[in-house]
């Protein structure tokens, strides 16, 4: 599979973002045909790579496929989203009775992580 069918062909959808490296410094690739919140989520999930000091992997194996460590897909699945909302704004969304809608604008974050957030974090629980 080439690259460019990911970056501008039919892949262009499945493509989320990617982080190579170029002259010892990290690039992050990303999709800009997604939606805001979409993109700053897939952002955040590369940047957790680098914060968790994730090496850059190659981005396919010999086999051709797209090659990558779940164990370090797993940790920044959860450190992204906790960089767009941390525990703090999601007991004060929770608080406040601010709307998943509201929030995911106010946060610039997709709807889906507000709401991963405030289930994760026990923020309705922490309030009541």
């Amino acid at each position: 599979m080439h690259v460019a069918f990911y970056t501008t062909g039919p892949g262009r959808k499945d493509f989320s973002a990617v982080t190579l490296q170029h002259r010892g410094k990290r690039w992050i690739v990303h999709n800009d045909a997604h939606d805001a919140g979409r993109q700053a989520s897939n952002i955040a999930h590369e940047i957790a790579h680098a914060l968790l000091g994730h090496p850059i992997e190659a981005l396919f194996g010999a086999d051709g496929k797209r090659s990558h460590n779940q164990d370090h897909e797993d940790e920044a699945n959860w450190l992204g989203p906790a960089l767009l909302i941390s525990d703090e704004a999601a007991l004060f969304i929770v608080q406040t009775r601010m709307s998943v809608g509201d929030a995911a604008e106010f946060y610039g974050a997709s709807r889906e992580v507000v709401q991963m957030r405030i289930n994760v974090s026990g923020a309705r629980k922490r309030v009541a």
